[in-house]
């Protein structure tokens, strides 16, 4: 997504390590660090961004609580998503959707090109939510496919074959949603 850097897995480490430590400075490095993109995937599943932003608040807080629960700073990534997942899922099995629902501002990468953003809406519609959600972790955020498959509570292989079916089924949905457009 534009506007996100990159992130060396070394600082992933390096946070994960000051955080284990109780540096003071741990938990706002980490919330500079991820915000955007841990608040991008909490509007995913959520879907509305004042649960979004109170899903977000929570998951820090309970990965400060159970660092110590994280078996290697080189997991430290998708430990991180994977804790904010489970507070997404668990916030939204035990909450009613709010009433008015506030979405948060679609991402720019598309200029001014509504007709190219509705293809790609429509092209996305054709994959099942489990897909949609690897293929973003995958893509957007950066994750690898043993971070994916922490996220995701399967093996390796499978977020892998997940991702690499979800490619395929995202590009023959964009080329039918193509010619139909301009057929």
């Amino acid at each position: 997504m534009p506007g996100w850097p990159s992130i060396d897995r070394a600082e992933d480490e390096r946070l994960a390590q000051s955080l284990w430590a109780g540096e003071m400075t741990a938990l706002p490095e980490i919330y500079d660090t991820y915000a955007p993109r841990l608040f991008d995937y909490c509007h995913v599943l959520r879907r509305d961004e004042e649960a979004a932003a109170s899903a977000l608040h929570d998951s820090l807080i309970v990965v400060q609580e159970r660092i110590g629960d994280l078996p290697d700073v080189r997991l430290f990534r998708g430990w991180l998503y994977a804790v904010t997942r489970r507070e997404c899922l668990r916030r939204r099995a035990h909450e009613d959707p709010p009433a008015d629902r506030r979405q948060a501002a679609e991402a720019d990468g598309f200029g001014d090109d509504d007709a190219f953003r509705r293809l790609a809406h429509t092209a996305l519609l054709v994959l099942d939510g489990a897909q949609r959600e690897a293929l973003d972790l995958s893509l957007r955020h950066e994750l690898d496919s043993h971070e994916l498959a922490e996220v995701l509570s399967v093996l390796p292989h499978e977020a892998s074959v997940r991702v690499a079916q979800a490619r395929q089924d995202l590009d023959y949905a964009f080329t039918a949603a193509v010619v139909a457009a301009t057929a």
